[in-house]
């Protein structure tokens, strides 16, 4: 029989995978130029389920090591993919702060550099813990450059609704992954796989489910407009016509 831990994380898996879906098909109808970064993050997170169900599923015919190498290896690839387009929005908003441009050019620098350390300190671990280690780094990295990132888009005189909603998410699944990650190394050191761990894993499913959610309302709430639309010329001789549409996109 299952248990209350196995449906819940069937019940946040599968609210996770259709949100996940959703969102996927709003960004494919023009968003994914924009934002392919995060696209390609909820590729790799509809991916990331197959490990575990394929070794839950199997009953050992796919050995648990096997599943995960390539459980870790398909989230290290999704949290590099957010710290890349952490780095991406902040770029995103130098456009917009001149005077910050120099600013932002030195936390990028900085950010790239301490991934790098990150990669260096941990690269003589097996692979397992490797990918683990650097997927934590990481995340605690891409938590502390969305903050940054979130004061800047506050600073900015015109609000961008589309960019706010996908920072706010970022944030969220940040910071739930990294108190998530801090869970399970306290549960480690304690020898122990207790409730410790399993509130780290809770915290990070709650995390990822309300993230797509947010993701979701922000891009099924706005409207994509092609950049490449131009206005139309006024008729000779007659009364004009605004048809001009707006390049930005806009709230239904």
């Amino acid at each position: 029989m299952l248990n209350v831990e196995q449906i819940f994380y069937g019940i946040t898996t599968t609210v996770t995978l259709v949100l996940a879906i959703l969102t996927l098909q709003r960004l494919l109808s023009g968003w994914w130029r924009q934002y392919y970064l995060l696209a390609l993050i909820l590729v790799l997170l509809l991916v990331g389920v197959v490990p575990p169900i394929a070794s839950y599923v199997s009953n050992g015919n796919w050995t648990l090591s096997s599943a995960q190498k390539i459980y870790w290896a398909l989230a290290l690839a999704s949290q590099f993919a957010v710290f890349l387009l952490v780095l991406q929005l902040i770029y995103r908003v130098g456009r917009e702060m001149p005077t910050r441009a120099r600013l932002l050019r030195m936390l990028t620098l900085g950010a790239f550099v301490v991934a790098g350390l990150s990669v260096l300190l941990h690269f003589e671990k097996r692979p397992n813990a490797f990918m683990t280690s650097v997927t934590r780094d990481l995340t605690f990295l891409t938590a502390i450059m969305n903050l940054i990132l979130w004061r800047f888009l506050m600073q900015l005189r015109k609000r961008n609704f589309l960019l706010l909603a996908v920072s706010a998410g970022l944030g969220i699944q940040c910071t739930g992954d990294a108190i998530g990650h801090s869970f399970r190394m306290l549960a480690r050191q304690a020898g122990s796989v207790g409730a410790i761990h399993d509130l780290g894993n809770i915290l990070m499913s709650l995390a990822s489910v309300i993230t797509i959610a947010i993701w979701h309302t922000a891009f099924s709430r706005t409207r994509h407009k092609s950049e490449n639309t131009a206005p139309a010329a006024p008729a000779v001789d007659s009364v004009p016509v605004v048809t001009a549409r707006n390049s930005h996109p806009e709230l239904r």
